[in-house]
């Protein structure tokens, strides 16, 4: 490639080479070329300085005074020029203070983020995440932009956009629960009484709201529902107030269920399971402190509540 100087720069290599070793086969060796193809770049790089750069002498060959002058010169351009285009950058999540902002749909910043935090207080201290609430179109712009590490979306059948890497986290069945005052004695729900029920629906940004009555539309049947709310925590809370039932993906509930907030049974009909899939672009895939966090949440993910 030539430059504005009228050289070919990988003739920079050579002379590199040259200077070091003060012999032309031995430099030939050295950068893997023919010793013909070595004088050959030798003579350019003469034809170009206007000088010998090597002479001979009783005890061999030594620079000329411009190739001592250009010795040091050359060796810091090559090393700027390794540094840059040769050295693979390294991460190191135990000595690298970074942070990475995420975004989340509802379930899953509900169950992740504290599963994710809690393994990043005790493992990787320096490492900071950062949680936002989805947005429309599983946070594309955003990612687009470069102003988030990845997303973390929870569908049923959306398709995803296919210009962006996507990973699926796990799979999450649905569940029905009610409060457990009211139903911590009873062993199961059946399909009647669920139909017969009144029912909260939560409503979150990413999430088809109307899926379940859509199941059930298609079999003939239909479910009260008294009111839409907008996050799974708020669902949560107003089961735990009154006789409705909330139906959302098993690992919402099993979480809640833990603290003894609500009385968790298996849906009485068949469901699709929600898909947490991650999505990140292009301009970090080969990054590798984004390749190490992918990996990480995928991991940790694992430890989650929930059926996989």
């Amino acid at each position: 490639m030539k430059n504005n100087y009228g050289i070919d720069f990988n003739l920079t290599k050579h002379l590199e080479a040259l200077l070091v070793l003060k012999s032309v086969s031995l430099a030939a060796k050295q950068v893997g070329i023919t010793q013909p193809a070595m004088s050959n770049s030798f003579s350019k790089i003469r034809d170009h300085f206007g000088d010998q750069i090597l002479v001979k002498t009783k005890s061999g060959y030594e620079l000329t005074a411009l190739g001592v002058s250009l010795l040091p010169k050359v060796q810091n351009l090559m090393r700027d020029f390794d540094s840059t285009f040769l050295e693979k950058k390294e991460f190191d999540p135990t000595k690298d203070k970074t942070t990475f902002d995420i975004m989340v749909s509802d379930s899953a910043g509900y169950v992740f983020g504290p599963v994710f935090l809690q393994h990043l207080m005790i493992n990787y201290p320096l490492i900071t995440l950062n949680f936002y609430s989805m947005e429309e179109n599983h946070a594309l712009d955003r990612l687009d932009k470069g102003d988030i590490s990845l997303s973390i979306t929870s569908t049923l059948d959306a398709e995803l956009p296919g210009r962006l890497y996507s990973k699926l986290l796990r799979l999450d069945p649905f569940s029905v629960a009610g409060c457990c005052k009211l139903y911590g004695d009873k062993p199961s729900i059946s399909f009647k009484e669920y139909l017969e029920a009144s029912h909260y629906v939560v409503s979150p940004k990413g999430v088809d709201s109307k899926a379940i009555d859509k199941v059930l539309q298609k079999e003939g049947y239909k479910r009260k529902v008294t009111n839409t709310l907008s996050h799974f925590s708020m669902g949560i809370n107003s089961v735990m107030q009154t006789c409705n039932l909330i139906t959302l993906p098993s690992s919402v509930l099993e979480e809640a269920s833990k603290y003894g907030l609500v009385k968790v049974y298996q849906l009485p009909f068949e469901m699709p399971p929600l898909k947490h899939t991650m999505l990140w672009h292009e301009r970090f895939h080969n990054d590798p402190a984004h390749i190490w966090l992918r990996n990480l949440l995928a991991n940790v993910a694992k430890e989650a509540s929930g059926t996989f």
